[in-house]
């Protein structure tokens, strides 16, 4: 199965490919006597908006709140936070080159190639956040400690909730 980033490539390109061969909406409307109602089928109408994805800075706040630093903790955070800040940089960066490769034909080799490459970014990265968050919780009290396992728990569960 490929990988979520994989995945949201290949629906970005093909969301691409499509709108790139509908007219524009007022010329169909007009050259057919429909209305943009008319043309959009039924389920697309009905299906409810995406919520917002959490912007980085947002998911910084709600993970320092969740995880209840203190202000004595706030120099073993500053690490975490710039770990993610960078893996969220590097990620970024890996998928505007993937994207600017999307016009051009993939074979499975590449599109296997390409997920390897993600995947180990992902590891890069996790082992950087996995050294960084280790001073933090290594500082934390057994009580605090809880809460983040909490935290990391219900974070993982969303992710893959996300990803069905």
């Amino acid at each position: 199965m490929k990988n979520p980033i994989a995945r949201a490539l290949a629906r970005a390109v093909v969301l691409g490919a499509t709108l790139a061969a509908v007219p524009a909406g007022p010329l169909q409307a007009q050259s057919t006597g429909l209305t943009v109602t008319q043309l959009v089928p039924p389920a697309v109408q009905a299906t409810p908006p995406r919520p917002k994805r959490e912007t980085l800075d947002a998911r910084l706040v709600r993970l320092h709140a969740d995880l209840q630093i203190t202000p004595a903790q706030q120099p073993l955070w500053e690490p975490v936070a710039r770990t993610l800040r960078a893996n969220a940089a590097d990620l970024e960066k890996r998928v505007a080159a993937k994207r600017a490769q999307g016009a051009q034909y993939l074979t499975a080799l590449d599109d296997l190639k390409n997920d390897r490459d993600f995947a180990k970014a992902h590891l890069d990265g996790l082992d950087d956040l996995t050294a960084s968050f280790k001073a933090l919780y290594d500082a934390m009290p057994d009580a605090q400690k809880r809460v983040a396992d909490k935290v990391f728990g219900n974070f993982n569960s969303q992710r893959g909730a996300a990803r069905s």
